[in-house]
């Protein structure tokens, strides 16, 4: 890392570092780096192949995080002509109990 502090466009300092930001699974931060390398040697494989699995990593936490938001609402999805009979008899009773005429008049 003492490499990057002097020269923040060091190659190696970039990879190695990328490659500690993928061990500890942070896969966009660790892509940022390797793109940097290629940005100064687009030929270099190891760069693109490890830029490359992290674009599939990310893609995959994606996917799967999508899939966890989509179950976790869909269960209020289901039965929408239910639901909203459920809301409108709610909202009747509320309007009944509101214009009744109350006893005293």
């Amino acid at each position: 890392m003492q490499a990057l502090e002097l020269d923040e466009s060091n190659e190696k300092g970039l990879f190695r570092r990328g490659q500690a930001r993928a061990a500890m699974k942070d896969w966009e931060l660790a892509k940022v780096d390797f793109t940097k390398v290629l940005e100064h040697d687009p030929n270099n494989k190891a760069a693109k192949n490890q830029a490359a699995i992290c674009a599939h990593h990310i893609k995959q936490f994606r996917e799967k995080e999508k899939k966890m938001y989509s179950n976790m609402f869909s269960q209020y999805l289901t039965k929408p002509a239910e639901k909203v009979s459920l809301v409108a008899t709610f909202l009747f009773r509320i309007i009944f109990v509101l214009l009744k005429p109350s006893k005293r008049d």
